[in-house]
C-alpha cells in the first residue's frame, strides 16, 4: 500500500511565492499612500479659500410656504474654489430696489475646498442678477 500524494512540493512553493508577491504589492500600495499623504501634509501649500457666488433661480412663494405672502425666494450657489477649507463663511446678500437696499445675512458652517452649497434667501421684491449683490465678508480657518 504505497499511496502517492498528488500536488507535491512544487505546488507548496508556488503558493508560498504567490503569498510573497501579494504581500509585496500590498506593502508597496501602503507605502505609496503614506508617502503621498506625508507629501500633501508637509510640502504642498494649498491655495487659500477662493469664493464665488451666483444666482441660480428666483421664484415666488406660495401661500403659507414661508409665512410671508408675496415674497420671493432667491436660490444662490456659494462656491469655494480654493484649496483650503473655510468655516463660518459669512455672506451678505443685498437687493437694490427703488425704495432702498435690503440686505440678508447668511452663514455657512463648513465649506470644503472645491465644493458648493446652495442657500435660499427671502425678499419682498423679485431679485435678479442685475439688482442682487453677494459679498463674502468673513470666514475662519477650521
Amino acid at each position: 500500500m504505497n499511496a502517492t500524494k498528488t500536488g507535491g512540493a512544487g505546488d507548496h512553493d508556488s503558493i508560498h511565492l504567490l503569498e510573497w508577491i501579494i504581500s509585496g504589492v500590498g506593502l508597496l500600495l501602503v507605502a505609496a499612500s503614506l508617502g503621498y499623504l506625508l507629501y500633501k501634509a508637509t510640502i504642498v501649500d494649498p491655495k487659500p479659500a477662493v469664493f464665488a457666488a451666483k444666482l441660480l433661480k428666483t421664484r415666488a412663494t406660495t401661500s403659507g410656504e414661508s409665512g410671508v405672502s408675496g415674497a420671493y425666494v432667491a436660490t444662490i450657489e456659494l462656491a469655494n474654489r480654493g484649496g483650503r477649507t473655510a468655516a463660518k463663511v459669512h455672506v451678505v446678500v443685498e437687493l437694490a430696489a427703488e425704495d432702498g437696499t435690503t440686505s440678508r445675512d447668511v452663514e455657512i458652517d463648513y465649506l470644503p475646498p472645491r465644493s458648493t452649497r446652495e442657500v435660499s434667501v427671502l425678499f419682498s421684491q423679485r431679485p435678479t442678477e442685475s439688482n442682487l449683490k453677494i459679498k463674502f465678508t468673513s470666514y475662519c480657518d477650521p
